[in-house]
């Protein structure tokens, strides 16, 4: 069998690797963050180092062969993501093969999540709830049908949804590739800010030259200090819908403090 890497991709932020693995009996979408962000085990609440989302298989696999658990188990103690057996692919059983010149990756708004697209079509989505203790996927594929299995499920599922989600995605992403965007956010944030506070006194750039851009603006009132950032709110926070029915009051922030 013959290892490849098809795609690999870094996120905006610089938070997460997508890549997309043949193994050479079946492709995988990963996203790989950073292992030293806490120790595995220690919090059953974040996202493992890899969350990971079987695609299809390549090669044609025997009943006996796809079935058969215990020789599923060995191919994972070897380190290597097992093919799925036959009455979980909705592709023929001798495989499918994907063009990787035609393989892209969105990045949802708050960049912690992201769906695979081979030639326009959605083929699979690691979602921000991808952990044990929240769901019981770690990913939606489009060539998977049935009941979940190793942690998939059918995009089916979710299609409505992820296809709105996508579309807002890809807007997004378009509308901050566009020269003046940040400066149109600065000025009308600052203009809100003005309204408020009066005339900002000072104002640093808190980016480092990394992208989303940031800024930190200070004002002066009534012998009191304000320090607000402004571009925090550029990026949506994550699984924000997993815990209120109305996400859209709560998915940006920026941060405040006040010193006499």
């Amino acid at each position: 069998m013959e290892y490849k890497i098809l795609l690999e991709e870094s996120s905006p932020y610089g938070n997460l690797l997508a890549v997309v693995e043949d193994f050479g009996h079946a492709i995988y979408f990963n996203l790989y963050g950073p292992e030293n962000i806490i120790p595995l085990g220690e919090n059953p609440d974040f996202w493992s180092p890899i969350r990971t989302c079987w695609i299809c298989n390549t090669d044609p696999v025997s009943d006996s062969d796809i079935n058969d658990m215990n020789k599923m188990l060995t191919t994972m103690k070897q380190g290597l993501p097992p093919a799925i057996p036959e009455n979980h692919c909705r592709h023929a059983r001798t495989g499918l093969k994907l063009d990787k010149d035609q393989l892209v990756i969105v990045w949802f708004e708050e960049v912690d999540c992201a769906a695979l697209l081979h030639k326009g079509e959605i083929m699979a989505v690691i979602p921000s709830s991808a952990t044990p203790s929240i769901s019981e996927y770690t990913g939606y594929a489009k060539e998977f049908k049935g009941e979940p299995f190793l942690g998939i499920g059918s995009l089916d599922e979710i299609l409505p949804v992820i296809e709105k989600r996508i579309k807002r995605a890809e807007t997004f992403w378009y509308k901050w590739s566009q020269s003046g965007t940040w400066e149109n956010f600065l000025d009308s944030h600052m203009e809100i800010l003005e309204s408020h506070f009066g005339k900002h006194a000072r104002y640093f750039a808190i980016d480092g030259d990394h992208f989303p851009p940031k800024g930190l603006a200070v004002f002066e009132k009534e012998n009191t200090l304000f320090f607000i950032t402004i571009g925090m709110s550029i990026f949506a926070q994550p699984r924000v819908e997993l815990y209120t029915e109305h996400p859209e009051n709560f998915r940006r922030i920026e941060l405040g403090m006040a010193v006499d």
